[in-house]
């Protein structure tokens, strides 16, 4: 059995427990390894459900720019006919009226309410530690215990304690990064892009922008000591009216941590809850960046992948944000080609920047060159040192005309392989 990571000991360390904003993306990314929760539904998520709630920004949730403001329009006499005259009551139809807009006003108080709340749950207020619990209907009594550490900086690390077969096991969720290490095979899955990942909390709000799914505050209700309000995400139909209910989430009312979340199938029955059963805010001995630094010795990376978006370079024309360093055939190892491009955009950590993605195999192996524009930094720029690289993982910088070119390399080529890619590149 391969050793256990450095930092495997630390939320039991603390002997505490966990849970905030980023204890969604918890519950969500425990799906990917079947473990937890099953794919959501927003949109075309052709995946896996991956909450990265920090990693999305508080605009997203703001009235578009140029929404067209209310006019107030004078009263017509259809409208004197149906409240009645001035002072006195309204008549049949003009009390229905205000009774159907008293219920409007009602719903969308709740759902401003519920907003209000998925912002807070944004961004964590405070650190925290916890122990939470994942039951799934049909797993016959089998569940999964975790301990998660996060903090107000959107990180979270969640270790397994059981069941045995994942036992040990962690993931580290940040913006725009993601690590799940499996202990059975000493084998780290990582992913520095957005993906289905870390990247659905996104395309959530996104839906709720559009109307797709709608936000309301349905009640509230103690969670592990905590006041949390209750907030149901539903679908909507084309005539704009909330159905089916896709997850109901409780979220701290004062910290905006999620202390619990209940998934539904297509039929309305509930098929997993997720929830905090112990939890401690501000813990005595404060959690520190190294918590979540992702150190497992000897254990090999896995670079996860999206969906290609397009084949080749020729192929992203168009969409490119710059256009991408390749490395010429020549400097590639025999048998490499390039097997996908991405392009993403803008994200939290880099509101102004748009990267490409570019993955080359031999059929077995891979390796990924991941690529962002940045203004010029003030150091100046080297070459890495040889011994840098023989790492599975590489930050390659590049003089990019008035501007730097930040190249992250991540794969198992030796050092006189990735040194190859590295001078083709410069």
């Amino acid at each position: 059995m391969p050793p256990w990571p450095q930092r495997m000991d630390a939320p039991t360390r603390r002997q505490a427990t966990c849970g905030t904003t980023q204890i969604m993306n918890t519950h969500f990314i425990t799906t990917i390894r079947n473990r937890c929760l099953v794919s959501l539904p927003w949109g075309n998520a052709a995946g896996l459900a991956c909450f990265s709630m920090a990693g999305l920004m508080a605009g997203l949730l703001t009235i578009p720019a140029g929404a067209p403001a209310q006019v107030v329009q004078p009263p017509t006499e259809q409208t004197r006919r149906d409240n009645g005259p001035a002072g006195r009551a309204p008549g049949p139809r003009g009390r229905a009226q205000g009774i159907i807009q008293q219920r409007r006003n009602i719903l969308t108080q709740e759902m401003k309410q519920a907003r209000e709340l998925l912002r807070l749950m944004l961004k964590p207020s405070v650190s925290y530690i916890a122990t939470q619990e994942t039951v799934l209907q049909n797993s016959r009594g089998v569940n999964s215990l975790q301990q998660v550490e996060g903090d107000s900086r959107g990180y979270v690390r969640i270790q397994f304690t059981s069941p045995d077969k994942v036992a040990g096991d962690v993931m580290i969720i940040g913006p725009q990064s993601f690590y799940s290490y499996h202990r059975a095979r000493n084998q780290v899955e990582v992913a520095l892009w957005p993906t289905e990942w870390n990247d659905e909390g996104k395309r959530m709000f996104a839906n709720l922008l559009s109307g797709a799914v709608s936000a309301k505050l349905v009640g509230t209700e103690t969670v592990a000591g905590r006041a949390a309000g209750i907030v149901e995400l539903s679908v909507v139909n084309a005539a704009g009216v909330p159905q089916r209910v896709l997850r109901r989430l409780w979220i701290d009312q004062q910290t905006g941590i999620l202390l619990r979340i209940q998934k539904s199938n297509n039929r309305g029955q509930i098929t997993s809850t997720t929830g905090v059963t112990s939890i401690q805010v501000n813990p005595a001995i404060p959690i520190t960046q190294a918590e979540f630094r992702p150190v497992f010795p000897g254990a090999a990376l896995s670079p996860l992948f999206p969906d290609p978006q397009f084949k080749t370079v020729q192929e992203a024309q168009g969409k490119l944000p710059f256009q991408p360093v390749e490395p010429n055939s020549a400097a590639l190892p025999m048998g490499f080609r390039l097997e996908g491009v991405w392009v993403f955009g803008p994200d939290r950590v880099h509101p102004n920047q748009r990267s490409v993605l570019l993955k080359y195999t031999d059929g077995v192996t891979t390796f990924c060159l991941y690529e962002r524009v940045v203004p010029p930094a003030k150091q100046e720029i080297n070459r890495p040192r040889a011994a840098q690289f023989a790492a599975n993982q590489q930050t390659w910088r590049f003089g990019f005309g008035n501007a730097e070119l930040i190249v992250h390399y991540i794969g198992h080529l030796s050092r006189d392989q990735a040194t190859s890619i590295y001078d083709a590149m410069h």
